[in-house]
């Protein structure tokens, strides 16, 4: 399975997810992702490990692999020990 409930609002992605927002996206083939939020379609954070180093121009952090898309402005961008924690809403 790719989804595996971990707690209330909290969701592993094992293997796939995609995020968009107006002015965020995220989009990932075989990279756990940890979503919250208060259900599936309603997505407040995403934590994510073992990143590449973002492209950073005006702001934003971009990635582009054929794993991984990630375009969206730094400031909701945390770095912590558990990886990138991104804020969505």
């Amino acid at each position: 399975m790719n989804l595996h409930a971990v707690g209330p609002g909290t969701f592993l992605h094992a293997r796939h997810v995609q995020v968009r927002g107006p002015d965020a996206e995220l989009l990932t083939v075989g990279h756990p992702v940890l979503k919250r939020g208060p259900d599936l379609c309603d997505v407040h954070e995403v934590t994510l490990r073992g990143l590449p180093a973002p492209t950073v121009h005006g702001g934003r952090w971009r990635i582009r692999t054929p794993t991984l898309t990630l375009d969206l402005p730094g400031d909701v961008v945390q770095v912590t020990l558990d990886g990138w924690s991104i804020r969505l809403g």
